[in-house]
Protein backbone atom coordinates (compact mmCIF):
# COMPACT_ATOMS: atom_id res chain seq x y z
CA UNK A 1 0.00 0.00 0.00
CA UNK A 2 1.30 3.27 -0.62
CA UNK A 3 0.96 5.82 2.15
CA UNK A 4 -1.13 8.79 -0.25
CA UNK A 5 -3.95 6.30 -0.44
CA UNK A 6 -3.96 5.02 2.92
CA UNK A 7 -6.11 5.87 5.86
CA UNK A 8 -5.31 4.51 9.14
CA UNK A 9 -8.17 4.26 11.89
CA UNK A 10 -7.49 3.64 16.08
CA UNK A 11 -10.48 1.87 17.23
CA UNK A 12 -10.92 -0.77 19.80
CA UNK A 13 -13.80 -2.36 21.05
CA UNK A 14 -14.83 -4.87 23.78
CA UNK A 15 -17.47 -5.99 26.57
CA UNK A 16 -16.86 -2.99 28.48
CA UNK A 17 -16.13 -0.21 25.76
CA UNK A 18 -18.90 -2.16 23.55
CA UNK A 19 -18.55 -2.08 19.75
CA UNK A 20 -19.82 1.03 18.62
CA UNK A 21 -16.62 2.52 17.61
CA UNK A 22 -15.40 -0.32 15.91
CA UNK A 23 -18.66 -0.32 14.04
CA UNK A 24 -18.60 3.04 13.10
CA UNK A 25 -15.25 3.68 11.99
CA UNK A 26 -15.82 0.46 9.55
CA UNK A 27 -18.61 1.75 8.26
CA UNK A 28 -16.87 5.05 7.84
CA UNK A 29 -13.96 2.88 6.17
CA UNK A 30 -16.30 1.22 3.75
CA UNK A 31 -17.30 4.41 2.60
CA UNK A 32 -13.43 5.83 1.26
CA UNK A 33 -13.65 4.19 -1.54
CA UNK A 34 -10.03 4.26 -3.52
CA UNK A 35 -8.36 4.46 0.04
CA UNK A 36 -6.71 1.19 1.42
CA UNK A 37 -7.78 1.39 5.04
CA UNK A 38 -6.23 -0.46 8.08
CA UNK A 39 -7.77 -0.72 11.59
CA UNK A 40 -4.94 -0.38 14.77
CA UNK A 41 -6.31 -2.00 17.88
CA UNK A 42 -5.17 -2.85 21.10
CA UNK A 43 -8.64 -4.56 21.86
CA UNK A 44 -10.96 -5.71 19.43
CA UNK A 45 -13.58 -7.48 20.72
CA UNK A 46 -14.79 -9.04 17.37
CA UNK A 47 -12.59 -11.92 15.60
CA UNK A 48 -10.64 -10.51 12.71
CA UNK A 49 -13.05 -12.59 10.63
CA UNK A 50 -16.59 -10.62 12.08
CA UNK A 51 -17.69 -8.82 9.16
CA UNK A 52 -17.57 -5.36 10.22
CA UNK A 53 -13.51 -6.04 10.62
CA UNK A 54 -13.25 -7.40 7.21
CA UNK A 55 -14.57 -3.72 5.91
CA UNK A 56 -10.63 -2.59 6.54
CA UNK A 57 -8.11 -3.27 3.60
CA UNK A 58 -5.75 -4.61 6.65
CA UNK A 59 -5.63 -5.18 10.68
CA UNK A 60 -2.56 -4.19 13.18
CA UNK A 61 -2.84 -5.21 16.82
CA UNK A 62 -0.78 -2.92 18.83
CA UNK A 63 1.75 -3.28 21.52
CA UNK A 64 -0.08 -0.92 23.74
CA UNK A 65 -2.79 2.05 24.24
CA UNK A 66 -0.07 4.45 24.96
CA UNK A 67 0.55 7.41 21.92
CA UNK A 68 4.03 6.29 21.60
CA UNK A 69 3.27 2.63 20.17
CA UNK A 70 0.44 3.94 17.46
CA UNK A 71 2.96 6.97 16.19
CA UNK A 72 6.00 4.82 16.25
CA UNK A 73 3.62 2.87 13.45
CA UNK A 74 2.31 6.02 11.75
CA UNK A 75 6.19 6.74 11.14
CA UNK A 76 6.36 3.41 9.72
CA UNK A 77 3.25 3.61 7.12
CA UNK A 78 3.23 7.52 6.82
CA UNK A 79 -0.87 7.50 5.77
CA UNK A 80 -2.81 10.13 4.16
CA UNK A 81 -4.87 10.42 6.98
CA UNK A 82 -5.94 9.37 10.66
CA UNK A 83 -9.30 8.78 12.14
CA UNK A 84 -9.64 8.12 15.66
CA UNK A 85 -12.93 6.93 17.37
CA UNK A 86 -12.55 6.70 21.42
CA UNK A 87 -13.16 8.10 24.17
CA UNK A 88 -9.37 7.58 25.39
CA UNK A 89 -7.48 9.33 22.68
CA UNK A 90 -7.98 12.46 23.85
CA UNK A 91 -6.03 15.63 22.97
CA UNK A 92 -2.92 14.21 24.05
CA UNK A 93 -3.29 10.93 21.45
CA UNK A 94 -4.42 14.13 18.69
CA UNK A 95 -1.45 16.39 19.29
CA UNK A 96 0.99 14.01 18.62
CA UNK A 97 -0.74 12.96 15.31
CA UNK A 98 -0.91 16.47 14.46
CA UNK A 99 2.95 17.04 15.53
CA UNK A 100 3.44 14.37 12.73
CA UNK A 101 1.95 16.40 10.06
CA UNK A 102 -0.75 13.74 9.47
CA UNK A 103 -4.28 14.86 8.61
CA UNK A 104 -5.90 14.19 11.84
CA UNK A 105 -10.29 13.23 11.83
CA UNK A 106 -11.85 12.75 14.79
CA UNK A 107 -15.09 10.43 15.01
CA UNK A 108 -17.04 11.89 18.41
CA UNK A 109 -20.52 11.22 20.21
CA UNK A 110 -20.17 13.02 23.65
CA UNK A 111 -19.44 17.09 22.28
CA UNK A 112 -17.19 17.02 25.08
CA UNK A 113 -12.95 17.55 24.92
CA UNK A 114 -11.49 20.25 22.98
CA UNK A 115 -10.40 18.32 19.30
CA UNK A 116 -7.69 19.41 17.87
CA UNK A 117 -8.42 17.37 14.31
CA UNK A 118 -8.88 18.62 10.58
CA UNK A 119 -12.27 17.54 11.15
CA UNK A 120 -14.69 15.98 13.51
CA UNK A 121 -17.84 13.71 12.78
CA UNK A 122 -20.59 13.82 15.14
CA UNK A 123 -23.79 12.00 13.08
CA UNK A 124 -25.87 13.11 16.12
CA UNK A 125 -29.17 14.43 14.73
CA UNK A 126 -28.69 17.10 17.59
CA UNK A 127 -30.37 20.59 16.51
CA UNK A 128 -27.52 23.15 16.73
CA UNK A 129 -25.00 20.65 17.82
CA UNK A 130 -21.94 23.23 16.15
CA UNK A 131 -22.96 25.03 18.84
CA UNK A 132 -21.22 23.05 21.67
CA UNK A 133 -18.21 22.82 18.96
CA UNK A 134 -17.54 26.82 18.90
CA UNK A 135 -15.19 27.34 21.01
CA UNK A 136 -12.66 24.32 19.64
CA UNK A 137 -10.73 26.93 17.87
CA UNK A 138 -8.57 24.48 16.21
CA UNK A 139 -10.92 22.20 15.26
CA UNK A 140 -11.08 22.72 11.16
CA UNK A 141 -14.44 21.18 9.64
CA UNK A 142 -16.80 19.87 11.30
CA UNK A 143 -19.44 17.41 10.21
CA UNK A 144 -22.64 17.40 12.07
CA UNK A 145 -25.60 15.53 11.90
CA UNK A 146 -27.55 12.38 10.47
CA UNK A 147 -26.35 13.71 6.95
CA UNK A 148 -22.84 12.10 7.84
CA UNK A 149 -24.41 9.39 9.41
CA UNK A 150 -22.14 6.47 9.54
CA UNK A 151 -23.42 3.64 7.70
CA UNK A 152 -22.18 0.55 6.03
CA UNK A 153 -23.31 -0.03 2.36
CA UNK A 154 -26.28 -2.52 2.68
CA UNK A 155 -27.86 0.40 5.13
CA UNK A 156 -27.03 3.40 2.77
CA UNK A 157 -28.72 1.30 -0.06
CA UNK A 158 -31.68 0.65 1.65
CA UNK A 159 -32.63 4.25 2.10
CA UNK A 160 -31.75 5.15 -1.26
CA UNK A 161 -34.29 2.55 -2.38
CA UNK A 162 -37.73 2.05 -2.52
CA UNK A 163 -39.32 -0.32 0.25
CA UNK A 164 -41.88 -3.06 -1.18
CA UNK A 165 -45.41 -2.88 0.26
CA UNK A 166 -46.35 -5.83 2.42
CA UNK A 167 -47.59 -6.48 5.85
CA UNK A 168 -45.04 -5.87 8.84
CA UNK A 169 -46.11 -8.06 11.63
CA UNK A 170 -43.87 -8.63 15.17
CA UNK A 171 -41.95 -6.38 16.82
CA UNK A 172 -37.59 -5.97 17.01
CA UNK A 173 -35.40 -6.00 19.91
CA UNK A 174 -31.67 -5.29 19.69
CA UNK A 175 -29.50 -2.78 22.08
CA UNK A 176 -26.25 -2.74 19.96
CA UNK A 177 -23.34 -5.10 20.12
CA UNK A 178 -22.40 -5.52 23.62
CA UNK A 179 -26.03 -4.27 25.84
CA UNK A 180 -23.82 -3.89 29.13
CA UNK A 181 -27.16 -3.03 31.22
CA UNK A 182 -29.35 -6.10 29.68
CA UNK A 183 -32.21 -4.18 28.46
CA UNK A 184 -33.30 -6.83 26.19
CA UNK A 185 -34.32 -9.67 28.91
CA UNK A 186 -36.00 -6.47 31.00
CA UNK A 187 -38.10 -5.33 27.89
CA UNK A 188 -39.20 -9.05 27.18
CA UNK A 189 -40.13 -9.36 30.83
CA UNK A 190 -42.11 -6.05 30.89
CA UNK A 191 -43.51 -7.04 27.63
CA UNK A 192 -45.17 -10.13 28.58
CA UNK A 193 -45.72 -8.17 32.09
CA UNK A 194 -48.39 -6.21 29.79
CA UNK A 195 -50.48 -8.81 28.26
CA UNK A 196 -48.54 -8.68 24.90
CA UNK A 197 -47.38 -12.29 23.23
CA UNK A 198 -46.71 -10.33 19.31
CA UNK A 199 -43.91 -12.25 17.72
CA UNK A 200 -40.43 -11.00 18.82
CA UNK A 201 -36.91 -11.09 17.01
CA UNK A 202 -34.32 -10.51 19.62
CA UNK A 203 -31.24 -9.64 18.14
CA UNK A 204 -27.73 -10.26 20.39
CA UNK A 205 -24.54 -8.40 19.51
CA UNK A 206 -21.27 -10.40 19.66
CA UNK A 207 -19.80 -8.45 22.62
CA UNK A 208 -23.48 -9.97 24.73
CA UNK A 209 -22.73 -11.45 28.02
CA UNK A 210 -26.29 -11.79 28.90
CA UNK A 211 -27.37 -14.60 26.38
CA UNK A 212 -28.68 -17.00 29.32
CA UNK A 213 -30.89 -14.39 31.03
CA UNK A 214 -32.21 -13.26 27.39
CA UNK A 215 -33.29 -16.98 26.80
CA UNK A 216 -35.08 -17.56 30.16
CA UNK A 217 -37.37 -14.06 29.44
CA UNK A 218 -37.86 -15.63 26.48
CA UNK A 219 -38.73 -19.22 27.39
CA UNK A 220 -41.19 -17.24 29.84
CA UNK A 221 -43.08 -14.83 26.73
CA UNK A 222 -46.38 -15.34 25.64
CA UNK A 223 -45.87 -15.31 22.52
CA UNK A 224 -42.74 -16.50 20.05
CA UNK A 225 -39.78 -15.45 20.14
CA UNK A 226 -36.31 -15.72 18.19
CA UNK A 227 -32.74 -14.81 18.90
CA UNK A 228 -30.61 -14.04 16.09
CA UNK A 229 -26.69 -13.65 16.22
CA UNK A 230 -23.96 -12.76 13.94
CA UNK A 231 -26.83 -11.66 11.73
CA UNK A 232 -24.87 -9.98 8.23
CA UNK A 233 -26.44 -6.79 7.42
CA UNK A 234 -29.06 -7.98 4.34
CA UNK A 235 -30.34 -10.54 6.72
CA UNK A 236 -30.49 -7.37 9.16
CA UNK A 237 -32.91 -5.30 6.67
CA UNK A 238 -34.23 -7.82 6.16
CA UNK A 239 -36.04 -8.41 9.67
CA UNK A 240 -36.18 -4.36 10.11
CA UNK A 241 -38.60 -4.45 6.79
CA UNK A 242 -40.52 -7.23 7.89
CA UNK A 243 -41.72 -5.93 11.63
CA UNK A 244 -44.13 -3.11 12.64
CA UNK A 245 -42.02 -1.77 16.01
CA UNK A 246 -38.09 -1.75 16.58
CA UNK A 247 -37.17 -1.23 19.95
CA UNK A 248 -33.64 0.29 19.95
CA UNK A 249 -31.28 2.50 21.72
CA UNK A 250 -30.06 6.06 20.35
CA UNK A 251 -26.89 4.55 18.73
CA UNK A 252 -25.97 4.11 15.31
CA UNK A 253 -28.82 0.97 15.29
CA UNK A 254 -30.88 3.65 15.42
CA UNK A 255 -29.91 5.46 11.94
CA UNK A 256 -29.72 1.83 10.39
CA UNK A 257 -33.09 0.88 11.29
CA UNK A 258 -34.64 4.05 10.28
CA UNK A 259 -32.70 3.61 6.83
CA UNK A 260 -34.68 0.44 6.22
CA UNK A 261 -37.87 2.55 7.08
CA UNK A 262 -38.72 0.79 10.12
CA UNK A 263 -40.99 2.82 12.79
CA UNK A 264 -38.80 2.92 15.82
CA UNK A 265 -39.08 2.86 19.53
CA UNK A 266 -35.96 4.48 21.24
CA UNK A 267 -34.41 5.28 24.24
CA UNK A 268 -31.45 5.38 26.70
CA UNK A 269 -29.50 3.61 28.61
CA UNK A 270 -26.09 5.22 29.03
CA UNK A 271 -25.62 9.05 29.25
CA UNK A 272 -24.05 9.55 25.96
CA UNK A 273 -26.93 8.21 24.28
CA UNK A 274 -28.94 10.69 26.58
CA UNK A 275 -28.62 14.18 24.23
CA UNK A 276 -28.80 11.66 21.06
CA UNK A 277 -32.22 10.37 21.38
CA UNK A 278 -33.68 13.79 22.47
CA UNK A 279 -32.35 14.98 19.25
CA UNK A 280 -34.23 12.08 17.17
CA UNK A 281 -37.01 12.98 19.37
CA UNK A 282 -36.94 16.52 18.28
CA UNK A 283 -36.55 15.57 15.04
CA UNK A 284 -40.15 13.59 15.13
CA UNK A 285 -38.13 10.76 13.60
CA UNK A 286 -38.90 8.41 16.69
CA UNK A 287 -41.48 7.72 19.39
CA UNK A 288 -39.42 7.62 22.48
CA UNK A 289 -39.55 6.30 26.41
CA UNK A 290 -36.32 8.12 27.62
CA UNK A 291 -34.33 6.20 29.83
CA UNK A 292 -34.44 2.25 28.96
CA UNK A 293 -33.17 1.54 32.95
CA UNK A 294 -36.91 2.49 34.48
CA UNK A 295 -39.77 1.16 34.83
CA UNK A 296 -41.94 4.09 33.37
CA UNK A 297 -39.74 3.82 30.06
CA UNK A 298 -40.50 0.12 29.70
CA UNK A 299 -44.12 0.31 30.44
CA UNK A 300 -44.09 3.69 27.25
CA UNK A 301 -42.53 0.90 25.36
CA UNK A 302 -45.70 -1.52 25.84
CA UNK A 303 -48.06 1.33 25.57
CA UNK A 304 -46.71 2.35 21.80
CA UNK A 305 -47.12 -1.51 20.84
CA UNK A 306 -51.01 -1.53 21.77
CA UNK A 307 -52.02 2.14 21.04
CA UNK A 308 -54.32 2.28 18.30
CA UNK A 309 -53.10 5.67 17.27
CA UNK A 310 -49.81 4.86 16.37
CA UNK A 311 -49.26 6.78 13.27
CA UNK A 312 -45.82 6.04 11.55
CA UNK A 313 -43.50 8.57 10.89
CA UNK A 314 -43.62 9.51 7.10
CA UNK A 315 -40.72 8.50 5.01
CA UNK A 316 -40.09 11.82 3.51
CA UNK A 317 -39.48 13.09 7.10
CA UNK A 318 -36.86 10.59 7.58
CA UNK A 319 -35.44 10.41 4.12
CA UNK A 320 -35.20 14.49 4.36
CA UNK A 321 -32.24 13.21 7.36
CA UNK A 322 -31.22 9.66 6.32
CA UNK A 323 -31.34 9.74 2.88
CA UNK A 324 -28.95 7.52 2.01
CA UNK A 325 -25.75 9.58 0.48
CA UNK A 326 -23.70 10.70 3.46
CA UNK A 327 -20.67 8.06 2.62
CA UNK A 328 -20.61 10.80 -0.89
CA UNK A 329 -20.89 13.43 2.00
CA UNK A 330 -18.13 12.77 3.59
CA UNK A 331 -16.04 11.46 1.02
CA UNK A 332 -15.77 14.84 -0.19
CA UNK A 333 -15.05 16.33 3.10
CA UNK A 334 -11.84 13.78 3.18
CA UNK A 335 -10.29 14.63 -0.01
CA UNK A 336 -10.40 18.14 1.46
CA UNK A 337 -8.95 17.38 4.68
CA UNK A 338 -5.88 15.49 2.49
CA UNK A 339 -5.55 17.77 0.47
CA UNK A 340 -4.91 20.21 3.31
CA UNK A 341 -8.27 22.44 2.51
CA UNK A 342 -10.19 23.55 5.08
CA UNK A 343 -12.97 21.74 4.55
CA UNK A 344 -16.14 22.83 3.48
CA UNK A 345 -19.06 20.43 4.44
CA UNK A 346 -22.44 19.77 1.81
CA UNK A 347 -25.59 18.25 2.98
CA UNK A 348 -29.49 18.85 1.61
CA UNK A 349 -31.29 21.11 3.35
CA UNK A 350 -34.11 20.83 5.87
CA UNK A 351 -37.09 22.57 7.53
CA UNK A 352 -34.27 23.86 10.16
CA UNK A 353 -33.07 25.46 7.01
CA UNK A 354 -35.77 27.45 6.18
CA UNK A 355 -35.25 30.89 8.04
CA UNK A 356 -31.01 31.05 6.84
CA UNK A 357 -31.68 30.61 3.27
CA UNK A 358 -34.68 33.51 3.98
CA UNK A 359 -31.92 35.75 5.24
CA UNK A 360 -29.26 34.50 2.58
CA UNK A 361 -31.70 35.14 -0.61
CA UNK A 362 -32.79 38.88 1.08
CA UNK A 363 -29.33 40.07 1.45
CA UNK A 364 -28.66 43.22 -0.82
CA UNK A 365 -25.98 41.90 -2.31
CA UNK A 366 -28.00 38.94 -3.65
CA UNK A 367 -31.36 40.68 -3.74
CA UNK A 368 -28.92 42.87 -6.43
CA UNK A 369 -27.44 40.32 -8.93
CA UNK A 370 -30.83 38.12 -8.71
CA UNK A 371 -32.49 37.50 -11.62
CA UNK A 372 -35.72 38.80 -10.11
CA UNK A 373 -34.19 41.78 -7.92
CA UNK A 374 -37.48 42.62 -5.73
CA UNK A 375 -37.36 41.70 -2.14
CA UNK A 376 -38.95 37.95 -1.20
CA UNK A 377 -42.07 37.97 1.64
CA UNK A 378 -41.31 35.33 4.26
CA UNK A 379 -44.60 33.54 3.40
CA UNK A 380 -43.31 32.86 -0.10
CA UNK A 381 -40.10 31.67 0.30
CA UNK A 382 -41.55 29.31 2.85
CA UNK A 383 -43.79 27.65 1.28
CA UNK A 384 -41.00 27.70 -1.84
CA UNK A 385 -38.66 25.79 0.54
CA UNK A 386 -41.02 23.14 1.05
CA UNK A 387 -41.73 22.41 -2.19
CA UNK A 388 -38.37 22.25 -2.97
CA UNK A 389 -37.19 20.32 -0.47
CA UNK A 390 -40.16 17.83 -1.32
CA UNK A 391 -39.10 17.98 -5.11
CA UNK A 392 -36.82 15.11 -6.12
CA UNK A 393 -35.98 16.86 -9.10
CA UNK A 394 -34.21 19.93 -6.81
CA UNK A 395 -30.75 19.24 -5.10
CA UNK A 396 -30.70 22.10 -2.37
CA UNK A 397 -27.50 22.26 -0.65
CA UNK A 398 -26.37 24.01 3.34
CA UNK A 399 -22.75 24.61 2.96
CA UNK A 400 -21.00 25.41 6.01
CA UNK A 401 -17.35 25.90 7.74
CA UNK A 402 -16.67 24.71 10.73
CA UNK A 403 -20.21 24.28 11.20
CA UNK A 404 -21.40 27.77 10.15
CA UNK A 405 -22.74 28.35 6.72
CA UNK A 406 -21.28 29.67 4.20
CA UNK A 407 -23.68 29.22 1.44
CA UNK A 408 -25.84 27.28 -0.61
CA UNK A 409 -25.86 25.56 -4.30
CA UNK A 410 -29.36 24.97 -5.78
CA UNK A 411 -29.40 22.13 -9.06
CA UNK A 412 -32.94 22.15 -11.03
CA UNK A 413 -32.97 18.83 -12.59
CA UNK A 414 -35.18 18.80 -16.02
CA UNK A 415 -37.57 16.27 -16.68
CA UNK A 416 -35.40 14.09 -18.57
CA UNK A 417 -32.84 14.13 -16.14
CA UNK A 418 -30.55 15.23 -18.68
CA UNK A 419 -29.33 18.75 -17.52
CA UNK A 420 -29.66 20.68 -14.14
CA UNK A 421 -29.64 24.72 -13.88
CA UNK A 422 -27.59 25.86 -11.27
CA UNK A 423 -27.93 28.65 -8.41
CA UNK A 424 -25.54 29.42 -5.85
CA UNK A 425 -24.80 32.11 -3.62
CA UNK A 426 -22.41 32.92 -0.40
CA UNK A 427 -23.00 34.42 2.54
CA UNK A 428 -22.18 38.22 3.13
CA UNK A 429 -19.43 37.32 5.45
CA UNK A 430 -17.53 34.05 3.87
CA UNK A 431 -17.34 36.56 0.29
CA UNK A 432 -13.92 37.22 -0.69
CA UNK A 433 -12.27 34.50 0.36
CA UNK A 434 -12.81 32.41 -2.87
CA UNK A 435 -15.10 30.24 -1.78
CA UNK A 436 -17.62 29.98 -4.63
CA UNK A 437 -15.75 28.14 -7.32
CA UNK A 438 -15.21 25.82 -4.61
CA UNK A 439 -19.13 25.12 -3.84
CA UNK A 440 -19.22 24.82 -7.79
CA UNK A 441 -16.29 21.71 -7.72
CA UNK A 442 -18.00 20.56 -4.48
CA UNK A 443 -21.84 20.78 -5.80
CA UNK A 444 -21.15 19.05 -8.91
CA UNK A 445 -19.58 16.03 -7.27
CA UNK A 446 -22.71 15.86 -5.16
CA UNK A 447 -25.11 16.13 -8.32
CA UNK A 448 -22.83 13.79 -9.95
CA UNK A 449 -23.35 11.40 -7.44
CA UNK A 450 -26.96 11.91 -7.06
CA UNK A 451 -28.13 12.34 -10.58
CA UNK A 452 -26.31 9.62 -12.86
CA UNK A 453 -28.31 10.31 -15.62
CA UNK A 454 -27.26 14.30 -15.77
CA UNK A 455 -24.87 15.28 -18.20
CA UNK A 456 -24.64 18.95 -18.25
CA UNK A 457 -25.03 21.63 -16.17
CA UNK A 458 -26.49 25.27 -17.02
CA UNK A 459 -26.37 28.76 -15.46
CA UNK A 460 -28.54 31.43 -16.26
CA UNK A 461 -26.83 35.31 -15.40
CA UNK A 462 -27.86 38.65 -15.71
CA UNK A 463 -25.11 40.40 -18.46
CA UNK A 464 -24.35 42.99 -15.59
CA UNK A 465 -23.52 40.53 -13.17
CA UNK A 466 -19.84 40.45 -14.50
CA UNK A 467 -18.11 38.65 -11.19
CA UNK A 468 -21.02 35.53 -11.92
CA UNK A 469 -19.77 35.38 -15.22
CA UNK A 470 -16.28 35.23 -14.34
CA UNK A 471 -16.96 32.43 -12.01
CA UNK A 472 -18.73 30.26 -14.36
CA UNK A 473 -16.22 31.03 -16.74
CA UNK A 474 -13.38 30.09 -14.71
CA UNK A 475 -14.89 26.95 -13.49
CA UNK A 476 -15.18 25.28 -16.89
CA UNK A 477 -18.50 26.42 -18.63
CA UNK A 478 -18.84 28.48 -21.85
CA UNK A 479 -21.42 31.22 -22.50
CA UNK A 480 -23.81 29.25 -25.12
CA UNK A 481 -26.20 31.78 -26.07
CA UNK A 482 -28.35 34.90 -24.79
CA UNK A 483 -31.63 34.24 -24.08
CA UNK A 484 -35.13 36.14 -22.75
CA UNK A 485 -36.65 34.59 -19.60
CA UNK A 486 -40.31 36.60 -18.55
CA UNK A 487 -38.71 39.54 -20.21
CA UNK A 488 -35.19 39.50 -18.75
CA UNK A 489 -32.18 39.30 -21.17
CA UNK A 490 -29.81 36.39 -19.75
CA UNK A 491 -26.72 34.89 -20.67
CA UNK A 492 -26.79 31.07 -20.42
CA UNK A 493 -23.83 29.06 -19.45
CA UNK A 494 -23.45 25.69 -20.00
CA UNK A 495 -20.62 23.19 -18.52
CA UNK A 496 -20.56 19.38 -19.58
CA UNK A 497 -20.01 17.08 -16.09
CA UNK A 498 -19.43 13.53 -17.35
Amino acid sequence: MTGSRRIVFRADGGKERGLGHVYRSAAFAAMLSGYDTELCYVQLGLSITAAPVRLFTTRTVLADDSVAAFCDHLRQTAPAAVVLDGYHLGPEMQAAVRELGIPLICIDDLHEQAFLSNLVINHAPIPQLERLYEVREQCGGLALGLAYALLKPAFLLAARSAQKPGEREGLYLNFGGSDPRNVTAALIQALNAAGISERLEVVLGAANRYGTEVSEAANQYEGPVRIHRDLNDEAMIELYRSVRLAFLPASTVMAEALATGVPVVGGFYVTNQEDVYRGYLDNQLILGVGDWLTQDGLKLAAKHVRSSLFTPVPRTRVLAHIDGYSDVNLRLLVGQVIAGELPIALRPMIEADARQLFEWANDPVSRATAIKPEPILWEEHLAWFERRIADPGTLLLHCSIGGEGCGQVRYDVDGDKRAAVVSISVAGEFRGRGLSKRLIALGEAQLRARYAGVDQVLAYVRPDNVPSQKLFLGSGFALLKEVIIRGTDLHLFSKPIR
